[in-house]
């Protein structure tokens, strides 16, 4: 069997690329050399559970490639997993990368199975098979918790693929089968629209439903009720379920903002209240949070990373930083600390950067942290993490 080749070394194109190495070769392309470099002595730049294992306990057939024709030329199948950001002034995902990979598959490898893994707008899909006329394009959106991508992709709840093409989508559902671990998966085939357009209405709702205990825990925090009592009555009852009910600042990170805000161009004139309120609420949130800090009437605030998840080095759209942005904004606190490893000068000018634990323990009278710290006096902590918990 020809090798399949994966676009993109970002967590999903890592993890998969990885994951489908174990039974067939793959060939793993990204521009950036230090991840190439990592992956050729079989480690990784991601902080994920599973992925390092593997790297270095499992014979893999996975080869690490700088150069885009190596990747690609007889290649099978090319699965695209780059990076989509949502540009505001466009009011859509940056689909270049995107783009250009499916051009540069067809210039060197026209005879390619092309699976889309990148979050795309709704429509994408077709319009690339109408503007390349290259029809053997399919459309399958990821599912994956970052920190968890190796274990959603052995455990899948679903797969889905567009099934525009068969027999692309019937060679990546038959690829996928066999290396989940778990039974067997609901394979779920829809139309390339549907497929996109589900990808977003999913992160919407765990967006909203994030927002949902984060406003049940305001509500606690302003009537001096117990949070946790709240949410175990609630989620107890199995329609609403026993997960995402963990309060935090906010949602953020790599796929909920950008994603909602797709869907919200996509409505467009459509009347959409509900999730058009789901940045409010969060933005509330923050601000909310901010305030509380803010009515403790502090010398020093400490800021224990900035990353939304623990073993995480990721604070895009971080609901963390948006907190300090307040708190810095409001000029009423007279020392901000943070510490941030990732970071080798602060956010914000009237924010110090300190490189030693003791010394920010030390420095902060109080260290606010989105998900709980042992390594701290408990006094000290400031978290909503109600079930000390990283989801």
């Amino acid at each position: 069997m020809k090798h399949i080749a994966i676009i993109g070394a970002g967590y999903v194109g890592t993890s998969i690329g990885v994951l489908i190495s174990s039974k067939f070769d793959v060939k793993l392309f990204d521009i950036d050399e230090s991840k190439i470099s990592l992956l050729k002595k079989n480690k990784s730049h991601l902080h994920e559970h599973g992925i390092q294992e593997w790297l270095r306990n499992k014979k893999l057939k996975l080869t690490a490639c700088s150069e885009f024709s190596d990747a690609v030329l007889n290649a099978e199948l090319c699965i695209i997993c780059t990076p989509t950001n949502f540009d505001a002034k466009a009011n859509s995902f940056d689909t270049t990368s995107v783009s250009s990979s499916i051009r540069k598959i067809l210039k060197i490898n026209h005879a390619a199975k092309i699976i889309i893994k990148s979050t795309i707008p709704i429509g994408y899909t077709n319009k690339m098979i109408k503007k390349t006329g290259h029809k053997a394009i399919s459309f399958s959106p990821e599912f994956l918790r970052e920190g968890y991508s190796m274990q959603d992709n052995l455990h899948p709840a679903r797969i889905i693929i567009s099934n525009n093409h068969p027999p692309t989508a019937k060679r990546f559902a038959k690829i996928m089968n066999q290396l989940v671990i778990s039974s067997a998966p609901n394979i779920i085939y829809m139309a390339p629209a549907e497929a996109e357009t589900v990808k977003l209405f999913a992160n919407t709702y765990l967006a909203m439903r994030v927002s949902y205990f984060n406003e049940l825990d305001n509500f606690a925090m302003n009537k001096g009720l117990n949070s946790k009592n709240l949410i175990d009555g609630i989620s107890s009852d199995p329609r609403i379920g026993d997960i995402y009910k963990n309060p935090s600042f906010g949602f953020g990170g790599y796929c909920l903002p950008k994603d909602l805000s797709q869907l919200q161009a996509n409505f467009g004139k459509i009347d959409h209240p509900l999730i058009g309120s789901i940045h409010k609420s969060n933005n509330s949130r923050i601000k909310s949070i901010a305030l509380d800090i803010l009515s403790k009437k502090l010398k020093s605030i400490g800021f224990y990373r900035l990353a939304m998840k623990k073993g995480s080095d990721n604070f895009r759209e971080s609901s963390v930083l948006k907190v300090m942005h307040h708190l810095v904004k409001s000029k009423k606190v007279k020392k901000i600390y943070l510490y941030e490893p990732a970071l080798t000068e602060a956010p914000f000018k009237d924010v110090e950067l300190v490189s030693s634990v003791k010394d920010f323990n030390k420095k902060s009278q109080l260290i606010i942290c989105n998900r709980s710290e042992k390594i701290f006096p408990k006094r000290k902590i400031y978290t909503r993490d109600i079930y000390n918990s990283d989801l």
